[in-house]
């Protein structure tokens, strides 16, 4: 499995209109294809967060693939300025993640949490050098992540 997809948050209707996200298996695969076939003209810090997206996605889906460990589902956000990703669990208000390279924001997260009812949310960056929890929001190193 080289590449594998997220759908669209919403109803089925609405998965069924909108496009699905693809990510590679691992950043490792989405870096070497771009290496070998041509890297966008984007800054390092902007190429680094889509690594870091594809690590954070293909983590999450391995670890939903493991269904006795990880009874979520994971969806990405359409809706411009939104959250990198949605984890849902059965009849629960989804748990929006933002990914990304160096310091994130709070605000697409906080603005996701009051969209969907959220109880918290995470933000997965280098915002701080360990695990930790501020008011609602949990944020994870990228390293630590990676060791999921």
């Amino acid at each position: 499995r080289l590449l594998f997809h997220f759908d669209n948050y919403g109803g089925i209707n609405h998965r069924i209109k909108k496009a699905q996200q693809y990510y590679f298996a691992t950043p490792s695969i989405r870096h070497v294809i771009n290496i070998n076939f041509g890297v966008t003209n984007l800054k390092k810090d902007e190429y680094e967060g889509i690594l870091f997206e594809n690590l954070v996605a293909s983590t999450i889906s391995n670890l939903i693939n493991n269904e006795s460990f990880f009874n979520f589902s994971a969806y990405y956000e359409k809706r411009k300025g939104g959250v990198d990703l949605l984890l849902k669990k059965s009849f629960e208000n989804p748990i929006p993640i933002e990914v990304g390279h160096k310091n994130k924001s709070v605000k697409q997260v906080k603005r996701a949490m009051n969209i969907y009812d959220s109880t918290h949310g995470i933000i997965v960056s280098q915002t701080t050098d360990t695990i930790e929890k501020d008011g609602d929001i949990i944020y994870i190193p990228i390293k630590s992540f990676s060791y999921i």
